[in-house]
């Protein structure tokens, strides 16, 4: 045969495997990360359920590998749960009793840190999503919202930072829905915490350290004592001087408080709803009395009806139904 040879298999397109490995990239690509963690009662597993629903229907499967940290077993509702949707569980050991009950969060740190994500939300348990959490994560910052109220007093804050040996710190953020006081910036509400990854490893170990120097401070904190958590990742963002921005309030917005209170704040969205214990029987959030407000819980409350259906929902709602 003379002249060119001819080409075997397919002909393929011009830059075709260049358009294929560009894709194998973009899949491999470290995702980000929605953890909570849930404890034992009955209230948290349908607080797990309300939390999955809303994943879903946000969009946030498809930004982040969802994951549910469980104290200890977890039930088989729950799993089921969690399988039908698409979540990671992990079993998961109580930090401690009492008041270090509160810090459970902090167990679901190893888990994470180990999922080779490229950041990470950490959220309460008790959180709707609106719209998909990943508008929160930046590649720099840490970010968290402010407290709703100056919880603890500067005093007590600037005290605990004598303690522990950390410089003297200016209190000059405004909390939500207390404008006549100040707090520290970065003494946040631990709704969500977003973070790089490489920020979590950094601020573990000492939110962990200083998390438990806190609760030892029985005196100083008193009532407040179940902060510790928050007030120990305030202290490990000091010791490590990472980056940090505020969340704006429509990412982890409260809906516990008395309706007055939303009367001094602008609602125009909510993208995250943090309702705390609001809910009824059935499930449902609570509504707060505030018409604006209330139009956004109406919406989450719809999204949760279309869910109703599952044998999930149905088993979780008569556990929790029968423990009030």
């Amino acid at each position: 045969m003379t002249g060119k040879r001819q080409k075997r298999g397919l002909d393929l397109p011009k830059n075709f495997w260049s358009k294929i490995f560009g894709l194998r990239s973009k899949r491999t690509k470290p995702r980000a990360v929605l953890s909570c963690v849930v404890d034992q009662h009955p209230k948290f597993l349908i607080q797990a359920w309300i939390w999955l629903v809303s994943a879903k229907s946000s969009g946030a499967f498809k930004d982040c590998d969802v994951v549910i940290h469980h104290v200890g077993d977890a039930p088989d509702v729950l799993r089921k749960a969690a399988a039908r949707f698409g979540a990671r569980l992990y079993e998961v050991e109580l930090f401690g009793e009492g008041a270090a009950r509160y810090c459970n969060k902090l167990q679901s740190h190893g888990p994470v840190l180990s999922s080779g994500g490229s950041g990470v939300l950490l959220t309460d348990v008790d959180l709707f999503f609106l719209e998909s959490p990943i508008a929160c994560l930046d590649s720099y910052y840490v970010q968290s919202k402010v407290v709703d109220h100056a919880n603890p007093s500067s005093e007590t804050l600037s005290t605990l930072a004598q303690i522990l040996n950390l410089p003297v710190q200016k209190f000059e953020a405004v909390p939500t829905f207390r404008p006549d006081s100040r707090t520290h910036k970065m003494n946040c509400n631990g709704g969500l915490y977003a973070l790089p990854m490489a920020c979590l490893e950094a601020l573990a170990p000492y939110w962990r350290e200083y998390s438990n120097q806190c609760l030892a401070e029985t005196g100083l904190l008193g009532k407040r004592l179940h902060h510790s958590d928050q007030i120990g990742f305030l202290m490990s963002m000091i010791k490590t001087e990472l980056p940090f921005r505020e969340l704006d309030i429509r990412y982890n917005f409260p809906t516990h408080l008395e309706s007055s209170e939303y009367d001094s704040i602008q609602v125009d969205d909510i993208s995250i709803i943090h309702y705390h214990d609001k809910i009824c029987s059935r499930g449902r959030l609570i509504e707060t009395g505030h018409a604006g407000i209330d139009t956004f819980i109406n919406r989450a409350n719809h999204i949760l009806k279309r869910y109703e259906h599952h044998p999930e929902y149905k088993e979780i709602q008569s556990i929790y139904a029968a423990s009030l």
